[in-house]
């Protein structure tokens, strides 16, 4: 019965995560932390980190990191065909029937306004987690060295995020 609440819980969140992974993350606490409470907030948040860290997409990282902690690999499968389901079916419905129209006036309208929706939440996202990553001067510092690095900087995410990580490191551990 697990498997089949954890696919449909990250059906949903596949289905309703417009702009990619980093709007599931509102998605993930409001579901796996408040709503079944599968997982600790700290959890979810250390989640979150270690997948934007390691290869592939932060969605289906997302979805094996926390199916695995919930127990084994097999809620971790169940939980990455979920998230990947609505993408696959949406990306085909988007080839076959809107791409034919996207010189359309009132589809660029509405693919403005999903982008413009996107970049607020993901800003309203990242002000709530700084409550939980942003704890001191150091971990402020280190986050504004990882903004530093990737916006004005245009490094490479990774790039960026290792070197925020040794810059951590330094500051909150030798310092």
């Amino acid at each position: 019965m697990l498997y089949l609440k954890l696919y449909l819980l990250f059906l949903k969140i596949g289905l309703l995560g417009f702009g990619g992974g980093y709007m599931m993350i509102p998605l993930f606490f409001l579901e796996i932390v408040d709503r079944y409470k599968w997982l600790s907030h700290d959890d979810m948040f250390n989640i979150i980190a270690v997948a934007q860290t390691v290869p592939g997409t932060f969605a289906t990282n997302t979805a094996t990191l926390v199916g695995l902690n919930m127990g084994h690999i097999g809620y971790g499968l169940v939980a990455v065909l979920g998230v990947v389901s609505p993408a696959l079916l949406v990306a085909y419905l988007a080839d076959r029937y809107v791409r034919p129209h996207l010189k359309n006036p009132a589809l660029q309208g509405v693919l403005k306004g999903i982008a413009a929706a996107v970049i607020g939440i993901i800003l309203a996202t990242g002000l709530r987690m700084m409550d939980s990553a942003v704890i001191d001067g150091p971990t402020m510092i280190t986050g504004l060295f990882a903004f530093y690095l990737f916006y004005s900087r245009n490094w490479n995410v990774a790039l960026a995020t290792i070197s925020a990580a040794a810059a951590g490191v330094l500051l909150i551990y030798f310092i």
